[in-house]
């Protein structure tokens, strides 16, 4: 993984790599710490749907995350740090839109 981006008291924006492959999810109960339960195995497979199995895709040109957080002054920095690079983890690695492709 690499990043870079630039914040001020409002906002902070910029561009993340993730490069992955094979990434699924299980979700576990947290009570139980089970994942065989139906409605974890119903969560996993949603989850699953969402998520981009690997970036870049076979033939396809790396996905790059977009970092676009509304910064909250109130908490600190490295909250404000961590929530951000979470936006360009989940742009990159969710079928969405928010993301660019790269020239491999």
């Amino acid at each position: 993984m690499s990043f870079s981006f630039s914040a001020n008291n409002a906002k902070a924006s910029g561009n993340l790599n993730l490069l992955y492959k094979g990434l699924k999810f299980d979700l576990m109960d947290k009570q139980t710490g089970e994942t065989t339960a139906l409605k974890e195995q119903v969560k996993s497979l949603i989850a699953n749907i969402i998520v981009i199995e690997s970036n870049p895709m076979p033939d396809e040109e790396v996905r790059q995350g977009i970092i676009d957080y509304k910064r909250d002054p109130e908490r600190y920095i490295f909250g404000n740090f961590f929530r951000a690079l979470l936006t360009g983890i989940k742009s990159t690695v969710t079928k969405t839109n928010s993301s660019k492709k790269l020239k491999k």
